[in-house]
């Protein structure tokens, strides 16, 4: 079985934190959804997007720990919508520029 973990950040106009969203599918099948504000505020939206990245890489180290105790080891995927946000969680050099966001 594969998991799929997805995740998005909205900007809330009215007020100033974004809202994380992140989606876990085994398969076909949903197995669990969550939607919360995020605690900082963001001046950009990759950095949203980028918090979100990394609540969804929370979550699939948890589902990654969850699926080995039931005996089913497995790699879980992470995606994003955001190409800004993913180049920024791949390169390492780009990380010096993330230290001013709290997490």
């Amino acid at each position: 079985m594969s998991i799929d973990i997805y995740t998005d950040a909205g900007e809330e106009v009215l007020e100033e934190k974004a809202t994380t969203g992140t989606l876990i599918m085994g398969g076909q099948s949903p197995i669990e959804w969550a939607s919360r504000k995020q605690d900082v505020t963001t001046l950009l939206s990759i950095e949203a997007e980028y918090i979100a990245l990394g609540a969804a890489t929370q979550d699939a180290m948890w589902i990654k720990k969850i699926m080995q105790f039931l005996g089913h080891p497995v790699i879980p995927r992470v995606w994003a919508d955001n190409r800004g946000a993913s180049t920024l969680s791949h390169n390492p050099d780009f990380h010096k520029l993330t230290k001013h966001i709290r997490r």
